[in-house]
């Protein structure tokens, strides 16, 4: 977003507040949302995949 001249009006990043302000941002050409969209994606798969570790650690590790 940067890049494109629009800085995030927030203090925290990849909330949902931002989620949100990204899925709000057009572009002119469309290949700019294709890859927005993507990076979102592999945000998101990546978040699911460090829950999914954190709940197999937590039943091997006693607290």
């Amino acid at each position: 977003m940067l890049k494109h001249g629009r800085p995030y009006p927030g203090k925290k990043s990849w909330t949902m507040r931002y989620l949100r302000w990204l899925q709000e941002q057009h572009f002119d050409h469309p290949a700019h949302k294709i890859a927005l969209q993507e990076m979102v994606e592999a945000v998101r798969t990546a978040r699911e995949r460090v829950e999914r570790l954190e709940t197999v650690i937590a039943e091997f590790v006693p607290n």
